[in-house]
């Protein structure tokens, strides 16, 4: 049942107070999230989306990650470097105010967000229309991520097999996790056709 239809029944059954609750949220939705796994192509596909749709509004939400670090003043390292619960409980409070005022200063537009939505427990909060796994293999995302981080030099977990399996079971573990909160797996070709 869509939210505000919802909401209409819960005002006709005298509960305004839940309605509204309900109104508020409906006001956060956005067309599209497209999730998955680091290498699945979440980057390439809003590239394309953004070239044949114009009007779509998109936020990477890794972006959402640097914007809040900068915000705190920590360094771009700080998951490794001075990671406490009590930073990442205020890291991930403040990201979601950053989504929730560029989801309101969006309203009324197609508005798409890639990336994953969740970390160490902590989940942005947002309703999506389209809730999308961008359907890769989590062996092929890896091979993916290799390769792109091998180009930018980054971590060098390749070296290790022990890290490289534990990097695929993370990915298996982020796809199976996706598919228990309801995002339907689809191809680019299907992703696209939504538009």
């Amino acid at each position: 049942m869509r939210l505000k239809s919802l909401a209409k029944k819960l005002f006709h059954l005298g509960l305004k107070k839940e309605a509204a609750s309900i109104i508020k949220l409906s006001q956060k939705e956005v067309f599209a999230h497209i999730s998955g796994p680091s290498g699945s192509g979440k980057t390439t596909l809003m590239e394309e989306i953004r070239a044949l749709n114009p009007d779509v509004v998109e936020k990477d939400l890794d972006e959402l990650d640097e914007e809040a670090t900068e915000e705190m003043g920590l360094d771009k390292n700080w998951k490794q470097t001075s990671w406490s619960e009590d930073t990442q409980k205020e890291h991930y409070a403040i990201k979601q105010s950053l989504l929730d005022d560029f989801i309101e200063k969006n309203a009324g537009s197609k508005i798409v967000l890639a990336g994953l939505h969740s970390e160490g427990g902590d989940q942005l909060i947002f309703n999506a229309k389209h809730k999308i796994l961008l359907n890769t293999d989590p062996a092929e995302s890896l091979k993916r991520r290799i390769k792109r981080d091998k180009e930018a030099g980054g971590w060098n977990f390749w070296d290790d097999k022990k890290s490289l399996r534990s990097e695929l079971k993370e990915s298996e573990r982020i796809v199976h996790d996706l598919k228990l909160a309801g995002y339907t797996p689809m191809s680019p070709e299907e992703i696209l056709s939504l538009f």
